[in-house]
């Protein structure tokens, strides 16, 4: 059996932790549903910059947590190793690719349309997203990447709008 390259995937969450005491651990998926990842034979784990496969034995949901038990991973300590990995899929058609990686050079303006800088990166954290803006000052802030923070995000203009809370922007200075 071959398994894909990175090139070829696409990730999907993070091992978060391990839960109980046969090796399942809970995930958090980002682009794919529970019944997709129930569906598949394995995922793969990014372990040194390297993807190793994962076979599912077993994938539940239970209090809006998903659960994965793999097939090699058979204690809590053998599940700590993998905490915090993140998850992989190969790359297919019927997979949407919520790519938050589009929004460099964005530029980010707050709700009431006074531009706060241009978006140089998204911080991938397990549970967040963190956009990091250049401001016109030369200074890089962090702002956390809340679906329902957003206003509007306009392709055409390479603009995202965001209700910003107050006080937000200046815990950076």
């Amino acid at each position: 059996m071959t398994f894909p390259l990175i090139e070829q995937c696409q990730p999907i969450g993070y091992v978060v932790k391990p839960y109980g005491g046969n090796g399942t651990v809970i995930v958090a998926l980002k682009t794919i549903e529970s019944d997709e990842l129930a569906q598949r034979k394995y995922v793969l784990l990014d372990i040194q910059h390297k993807l190793v496969p994962f076979f599912i034995e077993e994938c539940f949901c239970k209090n809006n947590n998903v659960y994965l038990k793999f097939s090699d991973i058979h204690s809590v300590d053998d599940a700590e190793t993998i905490a915090g990995m993140r998850m992989y899929i190969e790359q297919t058609d019927d997979v949407e690719n919520d790519d938050d990686h589009d929004l460099v050079s964005y530029t980010l303006f707050n709700a009431a349309h006074v531009e706060v800088g241009e978006i140089t990166s998204v911080l991938e954290y397990p549970m967040q997203l963190l956009l990091e803006v250049e401001t016109a000052e030369n200074t890089h802030i962090l702002i956390p990447l809340v679906d329902e923070w957003i206003v509007e995000i306009d392709e055409q203009k390479r603009s995202i709008t965001m209700n910003i809370p107050e006080g937000l922007l200046g815990l950076n200075e």
